[in-house]
């Protein structure tokens, strides 16, 4: 029994002292540096989505590490450097405004107009006798979230991209609409310093929206859902992640209805 039990901890020690001398002898060459100017020696695996995979010396062993590539400023491989965030690095002195492609997430209020046109028949006939377009002002509160994919995230100037998202928006006074849609379009960022810039979005869409008219509109209280095609420039002033600005949007809906929906909107948003 006692051979067998010096045989078997003969066993474990070789076998721990080989795994230790097969990791000591692997090259942790490659070098991570992160945005708060922390660097570390590691083996660099693969970037992929927003995270960054490598390899660390861990109590004398091998592990399999995992870092958000916004936190990354950069991995040299191969003595090859390669930016990942364009965040500031103090070690070596270049700003970046942050132009990750990444997700945001939009509020936003204003101001809505909209009008709808009622038609008038005789009693118990179907000959139009009359048109009357009524017109009303709404208070929106809206939500959208957003993903923005940039073409270019080296350049100093300007760079160019796209973005795609759903909004979801509720505008009430005495009447209400409740509108659900989908968006895509051309976003821009202008950069002025490096933590501060202009960006310009130009959106199209599409969607749905749901009117609820109460009976002080037009006499009696009535509600239907129609279909819409969202235009919608917009600028912010943008500081790092948080952006600030204005829009317009024009809602082209369904002719059935004859109703029309325009918003001047001012919006508050952040890169996540």
């Amino acid at each position: 029994m006692k051979t067998v039990l010096t045989f078997l901890l003969l066993m474990f020690f070789f076998l721990s002292y080989g795994q230790a001398s097969k990791n000591d002898s692997i090259d942790f060459d490659d070098v991570i540096l992160f945005t708060n100017g922390e660097s570390l020696n590691c083996i660099f695996i693969k970037q992929k989505g927003k995270l960054i995979y490598y390899y660390v010396l861990r109590n004398g062993k091998k592990t399999k590490t995992v870092a958000r590539k916004k936190y990354v400023y950069s991995i040299t491989e191969n003595n090859i450097s390669t930016n990942y965030s364009h965040k500031r690095s103090t070690q070596t002195g270049e700003t970046y405004l942050m132009d990750l492609n990444s997700f945001s997430l939009g509020l936003y209020t204003g101001v809505t107009e909209f009008s709808y046109e009622q038609e008038y028949y005789t009693h118990n006939s179907s000959i139009l006798q009359t048109k009357r377009v009524s017109y009303g002002n709404l208070l929106p509160v809206g939500i959208t979230f957003a993903h923005k994919n940039y073409f270019s995230g080296k350049s100093n100037q300007f760079i160019s991209g796209i973005r795609y998202g759903v909004t979801v928006e509720v505008a009430y006074r005495k009447e209400v609409t409740h509108t659900l849609g989908l968006k895509f379009g051309y976003t821009g960022l202008w950069k002025i310093k490096p933590k501060l810039g202009i960006e310009l979005n130009f959106d199209t869409g599409f969607g749905i929206t749901r009117w609820d008219f109460g009976p002080e509109f037009i006499g009696y209280g009535f509600d239907f859902v129609d279909e819409y095609i969202l235009f919608s420039p917009s600028i912010s002033l943008r500081i790092k992640d948080l952006g600030i600005g204005i829009g317009y949007s024009y809602y082209y809906l369904n002719k059935e209805f004859r109703a029309a929906k325009q918003t001047l909107r001012f919006h508050v948003n952040f890169n996540l």
